[in-house]
């Protein structure tokens, strides 16, 4: 028998039954960002609470097999809440998901863990409800606040930077752990050491500020802002921010330490 065979198994642990999944509830979206990847807004289409319903029980269900198969007492279970669409949009069904998500992990001896991406174009109470009900928010901002008025319009064709900067100051006060996004064009690439200064004087308790180019999908086919690497002036960031006191860390998929495909075709 081969010696090093047993090296060449996956970890039971790690590829039994997967119970980490992510849930994208509706393509209905407030704003009208130039480069969406998904064309939001055009098609509001929404999961009904039944299809929820059974998604979820679905990843439960593995959390429980997982959970005997390896004979434990526990068992996380992560849902991940995401879309082109904006999820509180739909604040009805986004609760549902939540509340039903959290019951069905109970009831399973699982341990519910849940994230969630905004756009932040909501209610101070919908803010509050996510504070309250999650474990991290992500919120896509793009850095400061002309270029948020520029590329990530309201629906009515109104700036967004007001509301939207309003919801990261509440998240950031609040000191519950949340995520700044930013998608960035070429026109900006130069800017982002300015971006890095305004975050890390006016959110200081974000715990990653993630940035990410255009990705060439949907309305960003059409944004003649994607089609540059942003390879070098990311690089020039991370060596401007390594002296400038800051306690969140800068993040980019294709320069991340896991060996990973580029998000979405953006690089």
């Amino acid at each position: 028998m081969d010696s090093t065979a047993s090296h060449k198994k996956p970890k039971k642990d790690r590829y039994l039954f997967p119970t980490s999944a992510g849930i994208f509830l509706t393509n209905a979206c407030p704003l009208r960002c130039v480069y969406c990847s998904d064309d939001s807004g055009i098609n509001a289409a929404t999961l009904s609470k039944n299809q929820i319903q059974n998604y979820l029980r679905l990843i439960v269900k593995k959390a429980i097999i997982r959970r005997y198969a390896l004979k434990s007492e526990s068992c996380d279970c992560i849902l991940d809440i995401t879309g082109g669409g904006e999820p509180t949009s739909r604040l009805e069904i986004l609760k549902y998901c939540i509340e039903t998500f959290k019951r069905l992990c109970q009831d399973a001896g699982a341990a519910p863990h849940i994230a969630i991406t905004t756009n932040g174009a909501c209610s101070r109470e919908t803010v509050d409800f996510l504070i309250a009900n999650t474990d991290l928010i992500t919120i896509s901002y793009d850095g400061m606040s002309a270029i948020q008025n520029r590329n990530r319009r309201c629906k009515s064709g109104a700036p967004s930077d007001e509301i939207v900067s309003g919801t990261i100051r509440h998240v950031n006060d609040s000191g519950h752990p949340y995520v700044i996004r930013t998608t960035i064009g070429k026109d900006d690439y130069i800017r982002l050491n300015e971006m890095f200064d305004h975050i890390r004087q006016n959110y200081g308790h974000v715990l990653t500020w993630h940035i990410e180019p255009i990705y060439r999908i949907g309305r960003g086919t059409r944004c003649e802002m994607a089609y540059t690497s942003f390879a070098e002036c990311y690089l020039d960031l991370l060596e401007y921010s390594k002296d400038k006191k800051h306690d969140f860390q800068i993040a980019n998929t294709a320069f991340s330490e896991d060996i990973n495909l580029p998000m979405c075709d953006s690089l």
